[in-house]
């Protein structure tokens, strides 16, 4: 009856040396055990996605219960599938090993057997089904089986008919049910992918069939590393400095670590990364990189979900651009997720938060419009914070959400790249906000919206509510946000709205090939992405992220980084299929705005003193952090700054800090 019980006194496994030990759970496989406790307790079907880290035990685990029902519980209709009949046949001799090793009057005996098909025992009127992932007919195809174990999903060559049209249907959901799809993750926008995302943003509001459980590498204490692999290498771990991209690996696997109620459990709350296994991390995370397979690395040894999906295309940005950027965005959390609240006659009521999803223990933003054109109307709106369990939960790609990763601090230059979609759940409508970098700091992207659902008319209130929130105050008035709205499309009719509503301070739509370029006299106000302009984007997102110049806080725009590939044919980039690239390209557009006409300069010494024939040497002003802070505060402390921000804008800068 009970599964533990039988599993740790009768059955016999070969651990990772090869040795035939009694089973005793790992980390991981306790984990697991409490998640299908829990569906037990609550009489729950038993129907699970397991995303993983390679040799957490899980395909064990699950063959030790598949096989337990199997054996001891008749009636039972039982499929058991790989991506191959030899992938098939390995994970049926799994399950069989502990089980032919039970004494003598514990075990069935077999009625029927022919290897690779099927596992009869008449006596219990039980029989187990082996089928396979790259089998033409869909799985259990004229069957009503309770217990299914498919292993390595990924490889099944045509899932949608195979799960999703065939299996599937014919399960019906009952206390009984046992259904565990597992896989290590092979690329994006796959089904498996696709099933994943599904379950995240909607298995708790019981809107999904599937139960996403994903297990980290780092869980495997006992494996990564063995206590061979660390007594062989003491004396290098002993003297071991971490490089600074496994503190920043190790700080987002703490942060996902401590988000997790199970995880926290069984590693407990102030869990932190081993040196031991930092150094092991680093090691073999190099040895697969100078061998050209850190994606398959990143993919296999993933320490959150979101970096387990990892694209099979090459991108245009090196993996270990992406892997850094990855870790720093998941190594810290954003300072608030909220919804839009204001007039329903300019943003509709099924687009703003349901009051469920609303946290009321935690303060809203209040803005008010502060420049007028509202035909007599005030125009305000509610940043409300919504319910949010961190990036490991959810929501993977924070669709219809305002990411706010820092307030305006009052000295910097802020902007607002646009891109809009058709609301259809196809591209996302995005605005990407970014600090420009100073002498006090590099640029960051500070904010961030992206809705799959949000048309260009439905936008623009989104677009007026981060304008107004990123105005700073400069010489008695509040200074615009330079804002870069993509035109070609329908992206005007957002920009024509915010005109309306007296808002000036626009990209000017001018060709840098020019010979006299005068912004000021430019006939357009926008962004028109034709073939030309989209490599100059291009160019200058490659400078920006390559190089480190901004700041990164969102996971969702990494992930598209990490999509984001080159076309031979066509001499371009863009997205993968079935991925997107709408948060990069908003980025790129408020990059090129806010620097395109600047005068970029030198990295060295040198390159700051121009000398040309007999041309006087130029001096530049000192530009040190030092001076440049003296400057500021000279400027504030004489009221050079102006009046200060609205009232509801001035209590956000107390309320934040």
């Amino acid at each position: 009856m009970d599964y533990l019980y039988y599993a740790t006194r009768f059955a016999r496994i070969k651990n990772e040396k090869g040795i035939e030990v009694r089973y005793s759970p790992r980390i991981a496989q306790r984990i697991f055990q409490d998640i299908i406790g829990e569906h037990d307790l609550n009489d729950w079907p038993i129907e699970l996605q397991v995303g993983k880290a390679r040799q957490l035990g899980m395909s064990r685990e699950t063959s030790l219960m598949f096989g337990h029902r199997a054996i001891f519980w008749s009636g039972t209709n039982a499929v058991l599938a790989s991506a191959d009949p030899e992938k098939s046949s390995k994970l049926t001799e799994m399950m069989k090993y502990p089980i032919d090793r039970l004494p003598w009057w514990l075990a069935p005996t077999p009625t029927y057997e022919r290897r690779g098909e099927y596992i009869i025992y008449a006596d219990q009127d039980s029989s187990i089904t082996i089928e396979a992932g790259n089998q033409f007919n869909g799985l259990a195809r004229g069957t009503t089986p309770q217990l299914v174990h498919l292993s390595e999903v990924c490889e099944f060559e045509e899932p949608e008919e195979l799960i999703e049209a065939a299996l599937f249907p014919a399960i019906h959901p009952s206390r009984w049910t046992f259904l565990v799809l597992e896989s290590t993750a092979l690329g994006r926008g796959n089904w498996w992918h696709n099933t994943w995302k599904k379950g995240k943003a909607d298995w708790k509001a019981g809107r999904a069939r599937l139960r996403p459980v994903f297990l980290p590498w780092f869980v495997g204490s006992d494996i990564y590393p063995t206590e061979d692999w660390k007594l062989m290498h003491r004396h290098h771990i002993a003297a071991y400095q971490p490089a600074q991209y496994v503190l920043d690996h190790a700080r987002a696997a703490e942060v996902y670590a401590h988000t997790d109620p199970l995880l926290s459990k069984y590693l407990g709350p102030n869990w932190r990364m081993s040196k031991e296994q930092m150094f092991w991390y680093e090691t073999t995370r190099d040895e697969y990189n100078e061998k050209g397979n850190l994606n398959r690395f990143l993919a296999e040894y993933a320490s959150s979900d979101v970096e387990m999906f990892q694209s099979t295309n090459i991108s245009v940005f090196p993996y270990e651009v992406v892997s850094r950027y990855r870790d720093l965005a998941r190594g810290k959390q954003p300072l608030g997720v909220f919804g839009l609240q204001t007039s329903e006659d300019i943003f509709p009521k099924r687009l703003q938060p349901a009051e469920r999803d609303i946290d009321h223990n935690a303060p809203a933003i209040d803005i008010a419009w502060p420049w007028g054109g509202t035909s007599g109307r005030d125009l305000n709106f509610t940043l409300v914070p919504l319910k949010w369990e961190g990036y490991g939960e959810k929501d993977e790609d924070g669709n219809g959400k305002i990411f706010i990763f820092e307030m305006p601090d009052g000295r910097s230059d802020y902007g607002i790249g646009v891109d809009t979609g058709e609301g259809v759940g196809k591209d996302r409508s995005t605005n990407e906000v970014m600090r420009k970098g100073n002498i006090f700091a590099r640029g960051a992207q500070v904010a961030e919206y992206a809705s799959a659902y949000v048309n260009s008319l439905h936008l623009w209130p989104i677009t007026a509510a981060l304008t107004s929130l990123y105005a700073t105050p400069f010489g008695g008035r509040l200074k615009q946000p330079r804002v870069a709205i993509e035109c070609r499309g329908n992206g005007d009719t957002v920009q024509n709205e915010l005109v309306k509503r007296g808002l000036y301070n626009w990209h000017p739509w001018v060709r840098i090939d020019s010979k006299n370029i005068q912004p000021g006299k430019a006939h357009k106000m926008g962004v028109f992405t034709n073939n030309w302009f989209r490599k100059q984007v291009m160019d200058w997102l490659l400078s920006f992220l390559n190089d480190e110049k901004m700041e990164i806080n969102s996971p969702y725009f990494v992930n598209e980084m990490e999509s984001l590939e080159a076309d031979e044919w066509s001499q371009s980039m863009k997205a993968a299929y079935n991925e997107h690239d709408d948060r990069l390209m908003a980025m790129g557009f408020i990059i090129v705005s806010l620097h395109q006409l600047e005068i970029m300069r030198g990295q060295r010494p040198e390159d700051q003193n121009v000398q040309k024939d007999e041309d006087p040497v130029w001096t530049p002003p000192d530009l040190s952090l030092a001076a440049g802070q003296q400057q500021f505060l000279a400027k504030l402390n004489a009221g050079r700054f102006g009046v200060g921000r609205p009232a509801s804008a001035r209590g956000v800068t107390q309320r934040y800090g």
